[in-house]
């Protein structure tokens, strides 16, 4: 009675889970906690991390992509399954010592667990319960309870695996010795690790009657399902199967056909389960877990003392590579080791170097040690150290050669050893440091082969070593470059704390500084005392530093003693040295670009003040010119106007006399009267154009807008009466869609009288005149506007001053303003108007009108 007061009440003898797994679970049941706080308790336990990403990417925990850190398996698989990974991991690990008893088989308890917990994830998938990842852990740890009582009590339980060969269950074994079972002491375990109920609830009952089980919760019924199809799956026997298939449909309604194909795939999946897993397991053999230790599992534990006593050795030898001071030193250190921990007596050290080739570096025993660094090995595809890198282990010269050529290099080493080789990878993270060649025939290998792993653990923590001391070699390279490059550059580089203290200065920035002295180091010194900053503009860069935000000075002048202004530009950059915070400086001296800035400032203000006034100047004289030209037009109109004017006066005072004669002698023709008038209108005419030519602005301007179509239309109704009677063709293509210009409707309708008129008048009679309207489309912003005509066209000698006023082809009668009016519509509105030649007209006038947006 006392053992069963032991088991049941005492819960601190019920064993713990690692720290880090604890900790895990704590954060996992907060609701509250965020997943990036359980990632970052899982990665401080490497080991646990590492697992945890190769399980969250196994198809066990429904892994659908690939899962590359902690952050990211929290986020996709949820805080239970990572929950859930943490435990099988942690448990496993806690219960595989295999110092149990005799008569259990750690082997066959695990590959019960693995065949349950498949069978559990596969029967939540078939019977629509949604968290087949959960099913797949409770099924894995539903005997757990067995483990705590064989390590609680092994003596006792070593007579419980005995009671199926007495016709006794194990349950009722248990619970006559300790007065509860290892059910029931699993699930008090799980909840002791505050795992969910539900799934204590599973390994708590899943042993109870089929009859009971059946009212239960969905998980109860699986994990007990699914420990009758592994027990069954154990021991097959076709005479119960139909029990098991009743007993399905009952709890979980999964039909025959469901466990058929599960009983095909299962041991497939429990093998690839122990593999993901990285349990070892075995299938019971007919007596169940009870059976007793596999003989393959006693030579495993004694291989594991064997073991144990080479890693033992193993220490002295790895102190001895750590304690090594110099690439030499340490190669001494690895030759000794080969000889204290496995006996071989030559060896030889290759480097890998560019161009995949290995060369000799050091070699102990063998014929020509002198000789060594002579050796140059291709490393090829198809080479026994190509072969070698590949698999990451030891491969043997003679092994290799039964199934491949060997070239005239690789007999060469063989004949440089005095015998067949061994090629040991030098390998560090993936990189290729080299190889270690030993000196071992076949059978010597084949003796030794067992110790292949030990070999490879300390040939890895030579390449391990000797990457460190290939990096030193490098780093001191580098250090010695920066500190060229710091010494000889005219940039001057500071390190200081937030507050301005230097700690280093290179010799570029002493002589920018004005400072003098040897050293990089300058004590007591402070860059703040350089620069003309005020209080203020100081405070609100120290601020920014501390916030850790870099900062620019630009053409800040600096306090350096010398004579004359000096100017650097200057960037505070915030670093991180082994913890501490410092500002790293970069200055440059900018006083020569300032001076030239400042000049070039001063020049562009100059030169733009004599631009000012000189374009002041040209505009005066523009207005001169303008007034000059004014005038000079003025008087040439009025000069023409004058002429124009005195013709028909002329005419007018030569028939007043002719009329006064007539009057004397009481006879007066009203043809001489009639002859005086005309003229008189003449002279009205030319007054009235005058009048217009000086209005030629009026119907143009920006605001002013109008549609060719409206104007060409009015047209037609003016024309039609004069020229049909003629037996003039007017022909207008004018499409509606054209867009306004700037010209007014009565402006466009002028011009077009005025080009129409003067066809008319070419034409005399019979003949055609056609309007043409259209959108450039090599410049839409236009519209071009074409009259043309079959007349006689201008004759050469017109053609230059043909806009000018007063120039007429027509003789008598005629102004010859028409076009000059026409010509500064258009060019008021900013467009074109010119002559231009076609074959088959005579005169076409094209007009370029900008269109009104």
């Amino acid at each position: 009675m006392a053992k069963t007061c032991q088991v049941r009440n005492n819960t601190h003898l019920l064993p713990s889970l690692p720290h880090a797994v604890m900790k895990l679970l704590e954060a996992t049941m907060d609701e509250e906690m965020s997943l990036s706080y359980v990632a970052q308790l899982a990665g401080n336990d490497p080991g646990l991390a590492s697992q945890i990403l190769r399980l969250a990417n196994s198809p066990l925990f429904g892994a659908t992509k690939s899962i590359t850190s902690l952050p990211q398996a929290a986020v996709n698989l949820g805080l239970v399954t990572i929950q859930n990974i943490a435990v099988t991991l942690s448990i496993h690990e806690s219960f595989s010592d295999p110092a149990l008893t005799e008569n259990f088989s750690m082997e066959q308890f695990w590959w019960h667990s693995l065949c349950t917990a498949v069978c559990s994830r596969y029967l939540a998938l078939h019977a629509g319960i949604d968290t087949p990842e959960e099913a797949f852990v409770a099924g894995l740890l539903h005997d757990l309870g067995q483990l705590v009582l064989i390590r609680r009590d092994p003596t006792h339980y070593d007579s419980i695996l005995q009671a199926p060969r007495t016709g006794q269950t194990i349950i009722k074994a248990e619970r006559r010795i300790w007065g509860t079972d290892h059910a029931s002491i699993g699930a008090r375990l799980l909840e002791h690790w505050n795992l969910q109920p539900l799934l204590c609830d599973a390994v708590r009952y899943h042993h109870h009657p089929l009859y009971d089980i059946q009212t239960a919760l969905p998980m109860v019924r699986l994990i007990c399902m699914a420990d009758l199809l592994s027990h069954h799956f154990a021991s097959p026997m076709e005479d119960n199967w139909d029990e098991v298939v009743h007993a399905s449909e009952r709890l979980l309604s999964v039909s025959r056909d469901t466990l058929e194909q599960l009983k095909d795939l299962v041991g497939e999946e429990v093998e690839k389960a122990s593999v993901l897993l990285g349990f070892k397991a075995s299938k019971p053999c007919k007596g169940g877990i009870t059976s007793g230790r596999s003989l393959e599992e006693m030579e495993q534990r004694t291989g594991l003392r064997s073991k144990a006593l080479d890693l033992s050795m193993l220490v002295g030898s790895l102190h001895a590579l750590m304690l090594a001071q110099g690439e030499d030193a340490l190669m001494d250190s690895f030759f000794r080791g080969l000889g204290i921990l496995f006996d071989f007596d030559r060896a030889l050290i290759a480097r890998s170097t560019s161009g995949n080739q290995l060369h000799g570096l050091r070699s102990m025993g063998t014929r020509h040690d002198d000789l060594v660094t002579q050796i140059r090995i291709p490393v090829q595809p198809g080479t026994i150290w190509e072969e070698a890198f590949t698999c990451k282990f030891p491969v043997h010269f003679d092994a290799f050669c039964e199934g491949n050529e060997s070239r005239i290099i690789d007999r060469q080493i063989k004949g440089f050893m005095g015998k067949a080789y061994l090629v040991c990878p030098l390998v560090c993270q993936d990189e290729r440091l080299g190889a270690v060649v030993i000196g071992i025939s076949r059978q010597e290998w084949e003796e030794v082969r067992a110790s292949a792993s030990v070999l490879m653990l300390f040939v890895r923590q030579f390449a391990n070593a000797l990457r460190g001391y290939k990096y030193k070699e490098l780093w001191v390279k580098e250090h010695a470059i920066n500190a060229a490059i710091l010494n000889a550059s005219p940039v001057g580089f500071l390190l200081s704390n937030i507050e301005g203290d230097i700690y280093f200065i290179n010799p570029g920035g002493k002589n920018i500084l004005g400072i003098d002295g040897n050293g990089c180091t300058l004590p007591g010194m402070n860059i703040w005392d350089y620069f003309s900053l005020g209080f203020n503009r100081r405070d609100k860069f120290l601020d920014r530093l501390a916030k850790g935000r870099p900062a620019v000075l630009n053409g800040v002048e600096i306090h350096a003693g010398q004579t004359g202004p000096r100017y650097l530009d200057v960037q505070m950059l915030p670093v991180s040295l082994s913890g501490t915070d410092r500002v790293l400086l970069v200055i440059e001296d900018v006083t020569a670009a300032k001076l030239l800035e400042r000049e070039r400032k001063e020049k562009t203000k100059w030169l733009q003040e004599e631009l000012a006034r000189r374009t002041m100047q040209l505009k005066e004289a523009q207005k001169q010119i303008i007034r000059a030209e004014r005038l000079g037009a003025t008087s040439t109109l009025a000069r023409q106007v004058a002429h124009e004017v005195n013709n028909p006066l002329s005419i007018i005072k030569n028939f007043l006399k002719v009329l006064k004669i007539q009057s004397a002698s009481g006879e007066v023709e009203t043809d001489t009267i009639d002859k005086i008038n005309s003229e008189i209108d003449r002279v009205a005419g030319i007054i009235r154009q005058l009048s217009d030519f000086s209005k030629v602005q009026s119907g143009a301007g920006e605001d002013v807008t109008g549609h060719i179509q409206k104007a060409v239309s009015d047209l037609e109704a003016l024309m039609a009466g004069s020229l049909k009677p003629r037996g003039i063709v007017l022909e207008v293509d004018v499409p509606q869609s054209l867009p306004r210009v700037r010209l007014s409707e009565d402006a466009l309708k002028q011009i077009l009288i005025n080009l129409v008129k003067n066809a008319e008048e070419a034409l005399d009679s019979q003949g055609r005149c056609r309007i043409r309207a259209f959108q450039d489309r090599q410049r839409p912003e236009e519209l071009v506007i074409e009259v043309a005509d079959t007349g006689p066209g201008i004759p050469a000698d017109i053609r230059e001053k043909l806009f000018d006023p007063f120039i007429t082809t027509k003789g008598e009668g005629n102004s010859g303003l028409g076009l000059s009016v026409c010509y500064g519509l258009v060019r008021a509105a900013g467009g074109t108007i010119m002559l231009k030649e076609k074959e088959g007209w005579g005169a076409v006038f094209e007009i370029r009108l900008p269109v009104a947006y």
